[in-house]
C-alpha cells in the first residue's frame, strides 16, 4: 500500500511539474488530492498530532519567508507590494504548503534550501544559455520535480524517513 501511495503522489507531482512548465499554472483540483495523500502517507510513519505540529512549523517558516520577501519588495518599491500573483503565483504557495506536510522541520528547511538553490542555478544556466527573457519561473514545477527526486530516493533507500533527521545524523557520523 505504501508503494501505491508513493506512486500516486509521484504521478500527481509529475502532473504539476508538467503543467507548470507548459502552462505556468497548475490545476486546482490536484491540491486537495495531494493534500489527502500526503496526510495519509505521513500517518503511516508518525502520529496526527506530530504531523500537524510539523506542518504548522513548516508553514510558519514559509510564511515568514513570504513576509520577508514582501517587506523587501515593498521597501524597494517604496509602497506596499503583494508578491502573491505578482512575483509568486498562488500555485507556488499552494505547492509550498503541500510540501510542509511532507517533512520534519529540519528536513523541510534542508529540502527547501537545496531545491531553491538548485532552481536558481538551473534558471541562471537556462537564461544565459538560451538568452531567455522569460519573466516567470515555474517554481511549483521545480519544487514538485525536486520532491519527486526525494520521493524516489526514499523508495530506493528505505532507511530515509522525511519525518525525522536521524538518517542524516547517522550518514554524517558514518562519513566521519
Amino acid at each position: 500500500m505504501k508503494l501505491l501511495i508513493d506512486l500516486i503522489i509521484f504521478i500527481l507531482f509529475t502532473i504539476i511539474t508538467y503543467q507548470d512548465f507548459k502552462y505556468r499554472a497548475i490545476s486546482w483540483y490536484l491540491i486537495p488530492v495531494i493534500f489527502a495523500m500526503l496526510i495519509y502517507k505521513g500517518l503511516q510513519v508518525t502520529e496526527l498530532r506530530e504531523q500537524a505540529n510539523y506542518f504548522f512549523m513548516n508553514a510558519g517558516f514559509v510564511l515568514i519567508q513570504i513576509g520577508g520577501i514582501s517587506l523587501f519588495v515593498s521597501i524597494r518599491n517604496k509602497q506596499f507590494t503583494n508578491i502573491i500573483n505578482n512575483q509568486l503565483g498562488i500555485g507556488d504557495v499552494l505547492v509550498l504548503l503541500l510540501l510542509c506536510l511532507s517533512f520534519s522541520p529540519i528536513n523541510f528547511i534542508l529540502f527547501l534550501t537545496a531545491s531553491l538553490i538548485m532552481t536558481l542555478l538551473i534558471v541562471i544556466i537556462i537564461f544565459r544559455t538560451f538568452r531567455s527573457n522569460a519573466k516567470h519561473i515555474p517554481l511549483a514545477g521545480y519544487l514538485a520535480a525536486f520532491f519527486n527526486l526525494v520521493l524516489i530516493s526514499q523508495m530506493v533507500f528505505t532507511e530515509i524517513n522525511m519525518y525525522n533527521i536521524h538518517y542524516i545524523e547517522n550518514y554524517l557520523f558514518d562519513l566521519l
